[in-house]
């Protein structure tokens, strides 16, 4: 069984960020395409002030009730992050996540 973890994505200018107690992060960017992955995801799913935050679960395993799924393609460790694609509301599309998320 897979772990699914949760954040709380919000927006600041432009850029989903999101905050990790445990990791010490203070909004935390979503960068280099994962902006854009989420901004596609919240507004297909018509999710409403998603702007001013949203709860958000994720794993590295499919799980039931998830609205995207990103594959990992590349990366090499864990201190890196890693680079994801998929495709998003019919759209192809790649992102990379920070190691605190990777």
């Amino acid at each position: 069984m897979s772990t699914i973890l949760e954040l709380y994505p919000y927006k600041i200018r432009g850029c989903w960020v999101f905050d990790d107690e445990r990791a010490g992060l203070k909004e935390e960017a979503f960068v280099l395409g994962m902006t854009e992955i989420i901004s596609k995801v919240v507004e297909r799913h018509g999710i409403p002030k998603a702007s001013s935050g949203f709860r958000m679960f994720f794993s590295h395993q499919p799980f039931q009730g998830s609205q995207a799924e990103i594959q990992k393609i590349a990366g090499g460790s864990r201190e890196d992050g890693n680079w994801y694609e998929g495709e998003i509301c019919g759209e192809p599309m790649r992102g990379w996540l920070c190691p605190a998320l990777s």
